[in-house]
């Protein structure tokens, strides 16, 4: 197991796409303050000012949690395609025109 969790290719991996996910979020909010408005009062009113939501809150908090999933449709932080992989047939149909 290597000493340093930086050098952890899982954990580096793993990092990259919070960060990612994150800095995706934030933009979002800078340019859509009306939704950050929206979910500040849906969590404050659900919450308070006291505490932090848990993983019990996420029920009653439909309009964060449909606005997370958005964030994550909108950019998501790993590609969700697998690459094509064209079967030799069809490179061959390409390559003499008839596709």
């Amino acid at each position: 197991m290597p000493s340093n969790l930086s050098q952890a290719p899982s954990v580096n991996g793993s990092v990259v796409q919070i960060v990612a996910a994150m800095s995706t979020f934030f933009l979002a909010m800078t340019l859509n303050p009306e939704a950050q408005e929206r979910a500040q009062k849906e969590i404050e009113s659900v919450v308070g000012r006291d505490r932090l939501p848990t993983i019990d809150d996420r029920d009653q908090l439909p309009y964060v949690g449909s606005l997370v999933k958005e964030v994550l449709r909108w950019a998501p932080p790993a590609p969700l395609g697998t690459p094509t992989v064209c079967h030799p047939v069809c490179s061959m149909l390409i390559f003499c025109g008839t596709l």
